[in-house]
């Protein structure tokens, strides 16, 4: 199936090859149907979860290739994270990697539960605890993202490990937000000063499980069990291959390591001479004499490489041989309805600005000013200088008549006409209290008057 093929193509091509048109959801049911065929049902890979674990169990016993191969050759560091499952059913992959002897990603275990919530992340831990044997948490660092749950749950399972929390540069962006990072968390979450030195590492950014998940981002779209079988097969494949790597390798430290050292050799070249008489000189060496390679930790070696790869993951037999299991079927996971009218639009939150970027971005951090009044905040509808304020001091919500509107021809100002105008309202209220007598009125009054006169 091509993954590439957009809607509009894949209409062309019917169109081109069969003469007939056929709608969207036409295209769109077409898709899911070629997905069953090839990865199977989404829901029905859920009743075969437990074959599926009876078999892994039975070609790996224990399951133990990742956890003895971190255990022999890896720094104790393991950076934890999850991503969410593209599909029908909802869930979310969680994700234990580690960091091997050339510095790169290790993974060391992952799992699928229904949330990213507190009570998932504490069983996650509980499962790294107990698999790596972590006793001396002490020695142990644990590195992620702030998700919902996990330092609590990490406090909670683990209390000694050394937490760090991924951030990036913000002093160089923001002061502000720098400052309130330092009043409002733990300086042992982040700064390298207060880290502790028995993992050998410094690495303060999350990459780690990022690096993973990108990788298996076209398996999160399969059903759970093509999902896990995509993988076991990746890291059966890529334990092989760095396996025959460095046993190809003759130098007693790995490549990348063995690059910074030059670098490092380069910075600290300037020896330092002394001058004894005339022309002669003590030139005394940084490292005084010795061999930088004896100075690196055996961390980064290249047996420790290899001890880390030596385990291999076996293969497994097809779906047609595996034992049918006695236990009851793994329910899917509900897809949960929010309540409410659903986001169409993420909204952003504020961020600094990305290095090398030319254009600073507007979302969260400038408060557009109106024109009208120069004041930052304002709107049309809510400006005070162009709405006056009612009876009771507060802005109306009404809209400023705009310029186009009527023009009254009597008091020259905008929105209404010379009907409408308060002038006229005040000169009839006026008129109103000396009205002119009618001509019956007339009458009367000089019949009144000859009366008065008689009397």
């Amino acid at each position: 199936m091509n993954k590439r093929i957009t809607v509009a193509e894949f209409k062309d091509k019917v169109h081109a090859e069969l003469n007939v048109n056929i709608t969207k959801s036409q295209v769109y049911k077409t898709f899911m149907k070629a997905k069953i065929l090839i990865h199977g049902s989404y829901k029905d890979q859920y009743n075969r979860l437990w074959d599926y674990c009876d078999e892994l169990m039975k070609a790996n016993p224990g399951s133990t290739a990742l956890k003895r191969g971190f255990k022999s050759g890896c720094r104790k560091i393991i950076g934890v994270d999850g991503c969410h499952l593209r599909g029908p059913h909802p869930g979310v992959l969680l994700t234990g990697v580690g960091i091997n002897s050339n510095d790169y990603v290790y993974p060391v275990a992952y799992a699928v539960v229904e949330a990213e919530k507190k009570r998932s992340w504490k069983w996650f831990i509980e499962f790294l605890k107990y698999n790596l044997s972590i006793n001396d948490q002490r020695n142990w660092r644990f590195i992620s993202d702030k998700q919902k749950g996990l330092g609590s749950a990490i406090q909670k399972v683990i209390p000694d490990v050394e937490h760090r929390q991924c951030i990036e540069c913000l002093r160089d962006y923001d002061v502000a937000a720098w400052k309130w990072l330092n009043d409002n968390s733990s300086p042992y979450h982040w700064p390298r000063s207060y880290f502790r030195v028995a993992a050998k590492c410094g690495i303060l950014l999350n990459n780690l499980c990022e690096s993973f998940n990108s990788v298996i981002m076209d398996a999160r779209e399969k059903p759970i069990l093509g999902m896990l079988e995509t993988i076991r097969i990746y890291l059966m494949e890529r334990f092989r291959t760095k396996r025959e790597w460095i046993k190809k390798m003759s130098d007693k430290i790995c490549p990348k390591i063995q690059k910074k050292l030059e670098k490092a050799k380069t910075e600290v070249a300037a020896n330092i001479a002394r001058w004894s008489e005339q022309d002669k000189f003590e030139v005394t060496h940084m490292y005084r004499g010795q061999e930088l390679e004896s100075l690196v930790h055996h961390y980064y070696s290249r047996d420790s490489y290899l001890k880390a790869y030596e385990p291999a993951i076996v293969s497994l037999s097809g779906q047609n041989v595996w034992v049918q299991s006695d236990k009851d079927p793994i329910l899917s996971s509900l897809k949960l309805k929010l309540p409410g009218r659903p986001k169409k639009v993420r909204r952003e939150e504020p961020r600094p600005n990305s290095k090398g970027a030319t254009k600073l971005s507007k979302s969260g951090l400038i408060r557009m000013t109106y024109k009208k009044c120069n004041q930052k905040g304002n709107i049309v509808r809510k400006c005070p200088l162009l709405v006056p304020p009612n009876e009771f001091g507060a802005s109306s919500n009404k809209r400023p008549p705009p310029s186009n509107s009527n023009k009254c021809s009597k008091c020259k100002a905008l929105g209404h006409n010379k009907r409408t105008c308060p002038q006229n309202l005040v000169t009839r209220e006026n008129a109103t209290c000396e009205l002119p007598p009618k001509p019956g009125d007339k009458a009367q009054a000089a019949i009144d008057e000859q009366e008065v006169i008689d009397l």
